[in-house]
């Protein structure tokens, strides 16, 4: 079987790192002030808020904006702590912010409680497994890289090829794999990405014709799915 690491040149790994908080917001305020926290400028998937104390009648403390990437809370007199965690499939990260508003000897001051333990944001969906498992692989090598664009560009390649191969636009599994170098020379730095995703990749696929697995065109049309799935989610 034709590799596809012959026609890219060898670097090391690059290590993904967990998301970076980007917290901005007012640490002070007094009584019916509009406050706003605003994480929107994170680089994540979840997001999740808590505050400490909450009011004591039942009122609600803070409401999370726009998917969660703003929160607002409330003016009522008192000291708050606001917990904020995002998560990529990287990792987690977590922030507090203190807010202060002042008043004079109002009633609804909120009374302090035990400090709550910061959100945990739900972790993504698992992948599929699909007929080769492939998915899971193609998302763990692509990880390793840190480079999202890129894992979007060599999805759309994958997902090209793999939808002509399953039309029938070519006459062997040669001409694809050819066709598939080709696109994904287009859709990715090869030196960025051959050894973490390149070489696992050709030896994968090796072990699966060597086993029988992989012996037509729609058995590689079905492959080039489920990696094209694993880059999708390496790339958000």
């Amino acid at each position: 079987m034709k590799t596809l690491a012959a026609f890219l040149l060898m670097i090391s790994i690059t290590q993904a790192e967990p998301p970076i908080i980007a917290l901005t917001g007012p640490s002070g305020g007094v009584p019916g002030d509009i406050l706003i926290l605003d994480a929107s400028a994170s680089t994540a998937d979840h997001y999740a808020w808590s505050v400490t104390p909450e009011l004591p009648d039942g009122r609600q403390t803070i409401m999370p904006l726009e998917g969660g990437t703003k929160c607002l809370v409330t003016s009522v007199p008192g000291t708050y702590s606001v917990f904020l965690a995002i998560s990529t499939a990287d990792g987690v990260s977590m922030k507090r912010h203190a807010i202060t508003i002042i008043g004079k000897d109002c009633p609804d001051d909120p009374q302090p409680g035990p400090q709550p333990q910061p959100p945990q944001p739900q972790p993504p969906k698992p992948l599929p497994d699909g007929k080769y498992k492939l998915a899971a692989d193609a998302y763990r090598w692509a990880v390793a890289i840190n480079d999202p664009t890129g894992a979007a560009n060599l999805a759309s390649a994958f997902e090209t090829v793999g939808s002509q191969a399953a039309a029938g636009g070519f006459s062997g599994i040669s001409e694809m794999l050819k066709a598939t170098t080709e696109a994904n020379r287009a859709a990715v730095d090869r030196n960025k990405w051959l050894q973490p995703f390149f070489v696992p990749f050709d030896r994968r696929l090796s072990e699966l014709n060597k086993s029988g697995e992989l012996t037509s065109i729609d058995d590689h049309a079905t492959a080039w799915a489920e990696i094209a799935i694993g880059l999708r989610r390496a790339a958000k």
